[in-house]
């Protein structure tokens, strides 16, 4: 069995068909000379034939200034909070005296809302959805907590290419992809932890897991969208301007409007494919408008993946309670990025003996702040230590991509 290959992208992964090439090897021009019968062609470089790549010092001066090593949003949260209530094989446990809870199930209604069921008591539930919402009371009957828990459960369905799945070797592919993060930040990540010298995330990539880097992998677009569809659909949505090198421009494969104002089901989708082949697949992004969504954007009619995380998120944002609100938030150091691997982590663990495919898109860690990562580097180790032990042969990642640079806004 050969070693496992993880690839590091450095800027978004970009695998789009363009349309036919429009431009040969090189342009030459051929002359003939009477004084000189061994006169040869004189060949005209084409500017795509060379492409000198620049050696960024991701220390350099004028860089290092804006990055804080030390920022860590979760520095002064409440070390002390734990969850009044846990999520396990459907089994919500309590874990506070003089309380009692509810639960009900958040299933998808769309893109862009839930269906909420009815609540229950949790000691007399078996929840068989994969998002629940807890809200506990204290002996006078006040709320005091409110949650939103996650967990994988297995769909019983039979497809009738699962049996070809099982007898080839396909391996389970696993994508982490860290939004407005580039290569460089990912370097800078890249130091000892304070109480001793193990590595973080990337070190631990390329050393203990033999990745291999792609450093000058660039995006395609602007903001997540163009780059998405690049990735899931192998389609472009912005021009490639030419001019300067005095070729025609490269049109985009969709416009705004083909993929925005339409349900984009009967596309041919990456994750589809794989389910194609018999993979059970997940998606899990940590922001409810999604990569596809955003902002007027219709996305998916039907599910497009066999566990699909979203109604999580839109409990997160769309109509929140203020006890939610107050539960779930950084000052008790909670962060999306926890539950999502989380729940990539229990999809691991699902359908033993069948393929899987899971993709996350975290966004939030690094779209507003360009050091916002930094602080859950440690996170994503522990995760893949976890996890690598379990999947040696088979888990592949693509971390470290940055799809735009560092916001001040959401795009």
């Amino acid at each position: 069995m050969s070693a496992p290959r993880l690839l590091i992208c450095g800027g978004l992964t970009v695998g789009t068909a363009s349309g036919s090439t429009d431009y040969i090897a090189a342009e030459s021009s051929t002359y003939s000379s009477l004084d000189d019968p061994t006169e040869r062609p004189v060949v005209k470089p084409n500017p795509f034939d060379i492409c000198i790549l620049p050696d960024y010092d991701p220390w350099d001066e004028e860089i290092v200034q804006y990055v804080n090593q030390d920022y860590d949003p979760l520095k002064n949260c409440n070390h002390k909070f734990k969850p009044m209530t846990t999520l396990k094989n459907g089994i919500v446990t309590v874990n506070a005296e003089n309380i009692t809870c509810r639960g009900r199930c958040l299933t998808r209604r769309s893109d862009f809302a839930n269906n909420r069921g009815k609540w229950v008591n949790v000691d007399e539930a078996d929840f068989r959805c994969e998002v629940v919402e807890t809200l506990c009371s204290d002996a006078e009957g006040k709320d005091v907590y409110q949650m939103v828990h996650a967990q994988i459960i297995e769909k019983n369905d039979t497809k009738l290419y699962k049996e070809r799945s099982r007898s080839e070797n396909y391996h389970n592919v696993y994508v982490i992809l860290l939004d407005s993060i580039a290569s460089t930040q990912g370097t800078r990540l890249i130091q000892p932890i304070h109480f001793g010298n193990l590595p973080q995330t990337m070190h631990f990539f390329e050393k203990s897991m033999e990745a291999v880097s792609f450093p000058h992998i660039n995006k395609v677009g602007l903001n997540s969208r163009p780059n998405g569809v690049a990735l899931w659909f192998g389609k472009s949505m912005e021009k490639v301007d030419r001019k300067l090198f005095g070729l025609p421009d490269i049109e985009p494969d969709w416009s705004y409007n083909y993929f925005c104002k339409r349900f984009i089901d009967n596309e041919t989708f990456l994750m589809r494919e794989f389910s194609e082949r018999g993979y059970k697949t997940l998606l899990a992004e940590d922001w409810s408008q999604g990569t596809l969504n955003w902002p007027t954007c219709k996305g998916f009619n039907k599910q497009p993946t066999d566990h699909y995380m979203r109604p999580f998120q839109l409990a997160l944002e769309k109509n929140v309670s203020k006890l939610l609100k107050r539960t779930y938030n950084k000052a008790n150091c909670i962060e999306q990025h926890q539950d999502i691997l989380r729940y990539l982590e229990d999809f691991i663990n699902s359908y033993r003996g069948i393929p899987k495919f899971g993709w996350i898109w975290l966004s939030l860690l690094g779209h507003d702040h360009e050091s916002g990562v930094i602080h859950a580097d440690p996170d994503f180790q522990r995760f893949l230590l976890h996890n690598k032990k379990k999947s040696l042969h088979n888990f592949v990642s693509c971390g470290g991509t940055a799809v735009h640079s560092a916001r001040s806004c959401r795009g």
